[in-house]
């Protein structure tokens, strides 16, 4: 989880999942360059099969769609 804020586009205070990086080399490979890939991350999170944590079935299982 990545938190950015940044002052040029009104962009304040949002958390983001990291769901890719890619790498790159430059300058004859003196220079690394590292793209994130972000996605929002959710305010809540429901139901998903298979998934320690959340892939229970008890009395606070709320279905989603």
């Amino acid at each position: 989880m990545v938190q950015l804020s940044e002052t040029q586009t009104a962009h304040s205070n949002k958390r983001y999942v990291i769901i890719g990086e890619a790498h790159r080399l430059l300058d004859g490979g003196q220079l690394l360059e590292t793209t994130w890939y972000l996605e929002l991350m959710p305010t809540s999170y429901l139901w998903k099969l298979g998934m320690t944590g959340r892939g229970e079935l008890d009395g606070l299982t709320q279905l989603g769609f």
